[in-house]
């Protein structure tokens, strides 16, 4: 299920769907996907949690809760729950 979905604020045949494990840039003309983005964290990398958590050192993906795009459109910005997915 789309957490969030985002139009291109410069093009509007672009569109950012979020879902809890990546974000997918769809295409409206090609009806189909163009990219998809996921975060991976490393054994060991801070995030997802705190330092304390038992899963630090293993390999993390947090949630997407929410995504949003530059004015410029040539970057977006995706906001992860700070526990890991799955």
């Amino acid at each position: 299920m789309a957490v969030a979905v985002q139009i291109s604020p410069r093009d509007l045949d672009q569109v950012l769907v979020a879902y809890e494990g990546g974000v997918v840039l769809w295409s409206l003309s090609k009806q189909a996907a163009v990219h998809s983005y996921s975060l991976m964290l490393p054994p060991g990398a801070p995030g997802g949690g705190s330092y304390q958590d038992d899963d630090l050192f293993t390999e993390r993906n947090p949630g997407v809760t929410c995504i949003t795009w530059h004015p410029s459109a040539l970057c977006f910005a995706v906001g992860c729950a700070s526990s890991p997915v799955g």
